[in-house]
């Protein structure tokens, strides 16, 4: 059974939270990885702060509209993952969780055209019915007619119709952001690709580190905004 609330001071290292003075935060639900998603109640208060208690959360989601990647929500433990959009339409305010250079999750505000389109990592591929479906990082589920797609590519996907528009290889010449390692949230150009290793351009500088570790976000730059 998963725990209602978690430890401020046990928290993953990559949410950006208050770790004293205040002992539990929401815990998300299951479904995305804990360590790249926070709560929607999170997000509303800690991140975007527009909320400062779970009491005021809870009234927004209820009285007002909160959309997360095209679909409205009201339950303050939504998990809200890394790429993700959160749309305020009566402010006209859109937001997208991403990490910061120190590795941090936080928000940045985006128009509201490209709150319509998201980039997700494929993390593996199932035959259904003669169809291939990837299985992408924020748990989404796409059937696929024609495999033209790797583990550890990204596809760039409308968050309502859940169409793909377009992929991104991981190879030689894409731009990456880090997930973990040293380097968690730096963004780069990938240079070599060596088996499960990569070689990656970080402002004029080279590091090493392992493939499953690079999010692929554009061809020789990122194709969503990925900073304020």
């Amino acid at each position: 059974m998963i725990r209602k609330h978690l430890k401020r001071l046990t928290a993953p290292r990559t949410w950006s939270i208050r770790r004293k003075g205040i002992k539990y935060t929401t815990r998300p639900n299951a479904g995305k990885h804990l360590e790249y998603s926070l709560s929607l109640n999170a997000v509303l208060r800690d991140l975007i702060k527009i909320t400062a208690t779970t009491r005021e959360g809870k009234y927004l989601l209820t009285e007002k509209e909160v959309v997360v990647d095209g679909k409205k929500r009201k339950d303050l433990k939504f998990p809200v993952g890394i790429m993700d959009t959160i749309s305020l339409p009566e402010s006209d305010k859109h937001y997208r969780l991403v990490l910061s250079p120190t590795g941090k999750l936080c928000t940045i505000e985006i128009d509201k055209k490209e709150s319509t389109i998201k980039i997700s990592k494929v993390m593996g591929k199932t035959n259904v019915k003669k169809k291939t479906q990837l299985n992408l990082m924020d748990s989404r589920n796409i059937l696929v007619d024609k495999d033209e797609y790797k583990v550890g590519d990204s596809v760039v996907i409308t968050v309502d119709k859940q169409e793909i528009k377009s992929v991104i290889k991981l190879k030689k010449g894409a731009c990456v952001v880090l997930l973990a390692g040293k380097h968690i949230g730096n963004i780069g150009i990938i240079e070599d690709i060596t088996g499960h290793k990569v070689i990656i351009n970080i402002n004029d500088k080279k590091i090493e580190t392992l493939t499953k570790y690079a999010f692929a976000v554009g061809k020789g730059k990122a194709e969503i905004k990925l900073s304020d």
